[in-house]
């Protein structure tokens, strides 16, 4: 007997464990800088039916993560650049438009037909009246609107510090009332990100911007913040405005921040700057931890374009490059960016000097490639320049740069990397 009750409470104690398990890997998706307990506290507080939705909303952007990101980790995994550009842009922010519709939405959906079979006079004169009941209780719309307007003021306040909606440069006139800032996110996220992509497979691609009227009609703290353009429906007109945002966030970002947020407002969580500005953070060290081994597989794969020029291949690849006028530059942003947002006393980022080295290689390489790009810009005599790119490209392949950049990708490295990524936000808040 003693042990049948000695593997009774083994078992508790092993589905205790799961258990915790599951909730971190909840709390790891939901928000960053609360203490596991807090969370833990707060989350157990909810009734069933909104924590299992919670878990679904953690789930979702899992799966954002997980098609957004973790992909980088496989040798060109999409080989389309117009999808990454486009497509998989827009399917995050799709993706994200869900989590606030499931967010602020019942949370038992119905669909117009279920719901309206359970009135009792469907009489023609009343359907127009329970289409609008249904609405309010169910519709999409309904949903973006009630997330936005019930956001604190502290969470509305750094949006307004940081977000910014203006007429696009070009429109003439203006319509007779501006819209509050809350309704504007929710049209921007609505009208522009998730309708055209539901009902018309629209897809985004990123903006070019007019540096012109940036500079004419920005206030001096803007001036370097980038932008979205979207249509907003006013009546009869249309208008078309600008969502801009700092320079160092991104809208996947701040959809993402403004989802935290949310689910901290709903678990009672208290919102500080210092917690909002932990989770921008967060989330920009996690975007270019990403993007930098992205950059890694960018850089490898264009620099073993260079071999190209050998053999066979010559006649297929040269005539192109010559044609553009130049080699083109190794990328170097994201590891840049990384320096700035690694921390320096924890244990997983002992890669920090192996960017550093990486940095300087990727610049040496640049150097070399800029300096011949203007030599052989300026150059008048047409005899000679495709042996002499093609010599270039060969001695590039010569150099130690060229070995350190392609093997940058090592197991070791993308092991320690997916540690950092798996471990972004735990350290610092236990």
């Amino acid at each position: 007997m003693e042990d049948f009750a000695n593997n009774d409470e083994d078992m508790q104690e092993l589905q205790k464990q799961l258990e915790n398990q599951k909730l971190l890997e909840i709390q790891r998706e939901l928000g960053y800088g609360i203490s596991e307990n807090v969370f833990a506290d707060k989350f157990n507080q909810l009734d069933k039916t909104n924590q299992e939705r919670l878990k679904r909303v953690a789930e979702r952007l899992k799966t954002i993560n997980t098609l957004s990101y973790e992909s980088v980790f496989l040798e060109n995994p999409y080989g389309n650049p117009f999808f990454e550009r486009s497509e998989l842009r827009s399917i995050q922010m799709y993706l994200y438009c869900t989590c606030i519709d499931t967010l602020a939405g019942e949370p038992d959906f119905k669909d117009f037909y279920n719901w309206i079979r359970q009135k009792d006079d469907l009489s023609k004169s009343n359907i127009d009246k329970y289409h609008e009941e249904y609405l309010k209780q169910y519709g999409n719309w309904r949903n973006f609107k009630k997330l936005f307007g019930n956001l604190i003021p502290k969470i509305s306040g750094w949006l307004n510090e940081n977000v910014a909606f203006k007429l696009a440069f070009y429109e003439k006139k203006s319509p007779n009332k501006i819209p509050e800032i809350d309704i504007l996110l929710a049209r921007y996220f609505y009208n522009y990100w998730r309708n055209p992509f539901t009902h018309q497979s629209v897809t985004r691609q990123f903006n070019v911007f007019d540096e012109n009227w940036r500079s004419q009609h920005l206030p001096d703290n803007q001036k370097q913040w980038d932008y979205d353009e979207f249509i907003l429906e006013d009546k009869d007109d249309e208008w078309r405005w600008c969502l801009w945002y700092k320079k160092e966030l991104d809208v996947r970002i701040i959809a993402r921040l403004i989802i935290h947020l949310f689910i901290f407002q709903q678990l009672e969580i208290p919102i500080t700057d210092e917690l909002i500005n932990k989770n921008v953070y967060f989330l920009q060290r996690l975007h270019w931890i990403y993007k930098y081994i992205h950059e890694i597989r960018k850089n490898e794969n264009q620099i073993r374009q260079w071999t190209k020029v050998e053999g066979e291949q010559i006649h297929q690849f040269l005539p192109g490059l010559r044609s553009s006028g130049y080699v083109h530059l190794l990328h170097s942003e994201a590891a840049n960016k990384m320096l700035e947002f690694f921390v320096a006393n924890n244990a997983l980022e002992n890669d920090l000097p192996y960017i550093r080295e990486y940095v300087n290689y990727v610049n040496e390489a640049n150097n070399l490639i800029y300096n011949f790009n203007i030599e052989f810009h300026n150059q008048t005599e047409e005899i000679g320049r495709e042996e002499e790119m093609r010599d270039f490209l060969l001695n590039l392949t010569k150099q130690l740069f060229y070995s350190a950049i392609e093997k940058h990708h090592s197991l070791f490295l993308y092991s320690s990397m997916w540690l950092l990524i798996r471990e972004n936000y735990w350290y610092e808040s236990k």
